[in-house]
C-alpha cells in the first residue's frame, strides 16, 4: 500500500504541481514519501487541513500545500479502496474454497452414514439368521425328546400291564394249589426215569424251580401248559406230561 501511494503521489506532483520558476518549495515527491509513512504509522490523521499544516511546515507555500494535501489524501484513500476491493475478492475465494470443503465433508459423512448403516444392517440379518437356525435346533430337540418320553410312556404302559397280569396269575395260581384238579383236564404224572429221553429226572430240585416256574408260565401264555400245571408244581415240585414237554422245549430252544 505504501508503495502503491508513493507512485500515484509522485504522478500527480509531476502533472499538476510543477514548480514556477524561481520558487523554493521542496521536493514534493520526497515529502509525498514522508507523509505516506506518517499515514501508515497513523502519526498524522488523513486529513487535508492536518495534511497541509504539516506540508507549510516543511517549508511548502500554503496553495501548494492545499494542493499536495488533497492529492495525499485521494491517493491515500484509492490505494486503501483497493486494499479493500483486493480483500473482498479474496474473501469470496476463501468462501468458495469453504462451501466445497463443507460439500465434500457432508458428501464424506453421508457415504460413512450410508456405509455404516449397511454393516448394522449386515450385523442384524447375521444375528436373526443365527436366531432362526438355533430356534431350528432347539425344536429339533424337542421333538426327539417328546418322541423319547412318548416312547418312554409306551413301554412304561406295557410293563404296568405286564405286571398287572403277572401279579393275576399268580394270584390266580395261589387260589388254584388248594383246589383239586379239574376233571376235563385231569393231571397226570409220568415222573421220568434215568435213561429216558426226558432232560428232566423225577423230582426238580431247590436250585431248578425258580427257572422251571418260569417256563412254565411260558407255557401258560403260549397256550401249552394250563394253570391246573402250575399248581401240581407248587404242590409237589414234579411235572405233569404236558409241563413236562413244554419245558423240555423250551430248554432245547435255550440251547
Amino acid at each position: 500500500m505504501f508503495k502503491d501511494a508513493v507512485a500515484r503521489l509522485r504522478d500527480r506532483v509531476k502533472t499538476s504541481n510543477v514548480m514556477k520558476s524561481g520558487e523554493t518549495d521542496p521536493d514534493l515527491q520526497s515529502l509525498a514519501s514522508k507523509v505516506t509513512t506518517l499515514l501508515d504509522a497513523g502519526s498524522i490523521s488523513a486529513d487535508t487541513e492536518k495534511i497541509t499544516e504539516w506540508a507549510i511546515a516543511q517549508g511548502v507555500s500554503e496553495e501548494n500545500a492545499k494542493t499536495f494535501a488533497t492529492d495525499v489524501v485521494d491517493a491515500y484513500f484509492e490505494d486503501t479502496a483497493d486494499d479493500m476491493v483486493n480483500k473482498s475478492e479474496l474473501g469470496s475465494d476463501s468462501e468458495a474454497n469453504e462451501e466445497e470443503t463443507g460439500e465434500k465433508l457432508k458428501d464424506k459423512k453421508k457415504r460413512e452414514k450410508e456405509e455404516k448403516d449397511k454393516e448394522i444392517e449386515k450385523s442384524q440379518r447375521t444375528f436373526l439368521s443365527n436366531i432362526q437356525n438355533t430356534l431350528e435346533v432347539l425344536k429339533s430337540n424337542q421333538e426327539t425328546l417328546a418322541a423319547a418320553i412318548e416312547h418312554l410312556l409306551d413301554r412304561s404302559e406295557e410293563n404296568s400291564k405286564l405286571n398287572t397280569e403277572f401279579q393275576k396269575l399268580k394270584s390266580e395260581l395261589a387260589s388254584l394249589s388248594n383246589r383239586p384238579a379239574n376233571e376235563k383236564t385231569p393231571v397226570t404224572t409220568n415222573v421220568q426215569k434215568s435213561g429216558e429221553s426226558g432232560n428232566l429226572q423225577g423230582f426238580v430240585t431247590q436250585e431248578n424251580r425258580d427257572q422251571i416256574e418260569k417256563l412254565i408260565i411260558k407255557g401258560i401264555e403260549t397256550g401249552e401248559c394250563f394253570l391246573e400245571d402250575m399248581s401240581f408244581y407248587q404242590s409237589t415240585w414234579r411235572l405233569t406230561d404236558r409241563a413236562a414237554k413244554a419245558v423240555n422245549k423250551f430248554k432245547e430252544v435255550q440251547k
